[in-house]
């Protein structure tokens, strides 16, 4: 005997079963399950030896989805640990070594202490080396390897690790500078077409420093220099030029804005003075609170105001890369500094170069950072330049 109301109940909940699936999918993202595939894809990978396998595992589970954002309510360190291993899996292979580069940049800038990141982007970096056929491009490729490596075996040493180095290591790191120079005469470096780049080696703000990364390299491909006045990040701060310098400065020029350089919600007066050192010109920067007592904005300003009001953002001619400060290695900038205020993002930072390459100093770096207070600057992102420069 049929039931037809038994039918139409069956039916129903078959609905309300298909519709509550739907918005299960709809409210639990397909990147839930990544921990779990993680998991899944390591031992995929310890059985087999097969990277192409993990990465199906962790490509399916949705990883592509996250690498620019942590998936909500994962921890910081699962997510770098989950990074980094697809970054690793991706290297291993003979096709997509590439795609491994980015994700082990992010696993670096998100964590500067990981050596085995260093050493799985020294190996991407070698397998595009292996393929380059552009003599410019190899070695550039070699100069990114040998960083990276160097780093590996620097981290090691910090943290007291005692581990054989694989021998692609020792062979890299025993091709010193000089080597890499010599293959520059032969004409076959930057100045003869090669494009200068930063690498981001440390980041406290990722949005920040991947911005400036794109921006500051965007230029180098473009203008072989970076063209501060045409992004609005620098040319938003209206700066006035002062047409009547003291003549105690020893400036060449000098410029004055108003804005809240340290961020505590109250404006500023920012004095911008250049000079020249061997004939290139270095920046400095002033900061006075702007009180009853602050040298008002006009068109002449001379060394009793200088004084009076002491605002230098950075009295030292050598400024040491703090972050690098527990590793022993002292990176540095050297005065004359290039000092540029800008606003991001409704905050104002300062980037800061140095020119100490143009007078043969072996390492050329760009910082972002923060101005607190006189001769305290909160550094945010620090960029290397990684080809050989003009």
């Amino acid at each position: 005997m049929n039931h037809p109301n038994h039918c139409h109940h069956s039916d129903l909940v078959f609905v309300l079963l298909v519709v509550l699936t739907l918005l299960v999918a709809l409210v639990v993202p397909a990147e839930a399950g990544l921990p779990e595939a993680h998991q899944q894809a390591l031992a995929v990978y310890k059985k087999t030896k097969d990277p192409h396998q993990a990465i199906n595992v962790l490509e399916e589970a949705g990883v592509k989805g996250v690498l620019d954002k942590k998936p909500a309510g994962m921890k910081d360190a699962a997510y770098v640990d989950l990074l980094n291993d697809y970054g690793f899996f991706l290297s291993e292979t003979s096709d997509r070594y590439a795609e491994a580069i980015p994700i082990l940049q992010r696993v670096i800038s998100l964590d500067p202490k990981r050596h085995v990141a260093f050493l799985n982007l020294g190996d991407s970096y070698r397998k595009a080396m292996s393929r380059e056929s552009d003599p410019r491009k190899t070695i550039e490729l070699k100069r990114l390897v040998r960083h990276n490596y160097d780093s590996y075996v620097r981290l090691l040493r910090e943290k007291g690790l005692q581990v054989a180095l694989p021998e692609r290591v020792r062979q890299a790191l025993s091709e010193g500078e000089g080597q890499l120079r010599q293959e520059v005469q032969k004409g076959i470096g930057v100045q003869q077409g090669g494009i200068p780049q930063y690498e981001l080696v440390m980041s406290k703000d990722q949005k920040v420093c991947s911005h400036f990364l794109k921006l500051f390299n965007d230029d180098l491909r473009r203008e072989k220099a970076i063209a501060y006045d045409k992004h609005p990040e620098f040319t938003s701060i209206e700066w006035k030029r002062m047409g009547n310098v003291g003549a105690d400065l020893d400036f060449r020029e000098m410029e004055i804005a108003e804005f809240d350089i340290n961020n505590d919600g109250l404006e500023d007066l920012v004095v911008k003075g250049q000079w020249s050192i061997h004939n290139e010109l270095g920046d400095q920067l002033y900061i006075y609170q702007k009180t009853e007592t602050a040298p008002p904005l006009r068109d002449s300003f001379g060394l009793a105001e200088l004084k009076q009001y002491d605002g230098q953002v950075y009295k030292d001619q050598t400024y040491y890369l703090k972050a690098f400060a527990r590793s022993g290695r002292k990176h540095r900038l050297a005065a004359p500094f290039v000092l540029y205020p800008f606003k991001f993002d409704q905050s104002f930072y300062i980037s800061m170069k140095d020119l100490a390459h143009k007078f043969g100093a072996p390492e050329n770096w760009h910082i972002v950072t923060r101005y607190q207070k006189p001769n305290d600057l909160q550094d945010v992102c620090y960029y290397r330049m990684t080809s050989i420069g003009p």
